[in-house]
């Protein structure tokens, strides 16, 4: 709604232009599941304060603990490396003493180009026991991955306000959201203003809105400005931001945009 309001003295020009609208969480983010899964706990509660990377939920992780438990041990065993780099050892061993002994015509080119041919073997067993152990380090590296999407955390600073799910529910793909958290610290009023007065308007510009049932005056931010005209109403849409660090700016809450 567009008021036209002749003020007095000087909080107000002679014919101020107030418009209405409702203050909004800034961000309101359903927190969804990646994967299926039964939950195994919910960590927190409505009204808990969270913050961005806290995980609030759990889906049950015990096939995949017990999968990392046996990667983790794939990825840390020596012995085949070990075998390995002693066969190379001593393969590079025997060619040397066996160049010696060729220098001296005590050993023959055969016995030499065989123990040069039994080293390659020896070095590629060996390339093949560090490449499997780099495999076994990537499946374990991608169990942890599949365990972190067990963990569902919040994307946001903010406050739970509604959990949809009780620990050991099951949770589908076709309907995976746990809860409900919205950013506060900042608060986001859309107001619908005439076009003509949109045209004054810029990005960033310092907003005054005040709020109905206090009468309490505040600066805000605009942060965007529609480029489109609302064809029925001719008006454009304007998102202000409010600063709501202390929390003592309501949420849903009346107010008016005034502009000069």
């Amino acid at each position: 709604m567009l008021l036209a309001t002749t003020g007095v003295g000087s909080a107000r020009t002679s014919q101020d232009i107030e418009i209405e609208g409702i203050t909004e969480p800034y961000l309101e983010i359903e927190i969804a599941a990646a994967e299926m899964g039964l939950l195994k706990g919910i960590q927190v509660a409505e009204g808990d304060t969270v913050k961005k990377g806290q995980v609030v939920a759990l889906l049950d992780d015990s096939v995949l603990q017990a999968a990392l438990d046996i990667a983790r041990s794939a990825m840390n065993s020596r012995a085949r490396r070990e075998s390995a780099e002693a066969e190379c050892e001593l393969r590079s061993r025997t060619l040397e003493k066996l160049r010696e002994l060729r220098a001296r015509n005590h050993a023959t080119q055969q016995e030499l180009e065989r123990a040069e041919l039994q080293l390659r073997v020896a070095e590629g067993n060996l390339l093949a026991v560090i490449e499997e152990q780099e495999v076994r380090q990537l499946e374990y590296e991608k169990i942890l991955a599949q365990l972190r999407q067990r963990q569902i955390v919040s994307p946001i600073d903010g406050v739970v306000t509604r959990v949809f799910r009780d620990q050991g529910e099951f949770v589908p793909l076709s309907d995976p959201e746990i809860m409900t958290v919205v950013q506060l610290d900042s608060l986001l009023v859309v107001f619908s203003v005439p076009a003509p007065v949109c045209d004054r308007l810029e990005l960033r510009q310092s907003a005054t809105v005040q709020f109905t049932l206090s009468q309490t005056t505040v600066s805000g931010e605009i942060e965007y400005i529609s480029p489109i005209v609302d064809p029925q109403s001719g008006t454009k849409r304007v998102r202000v931001r409010l600063s709501n660090h202390d929390k003592d700016l309501p949420c849903g809450a009346s107010c008016r945009l005034i502009l000069d």
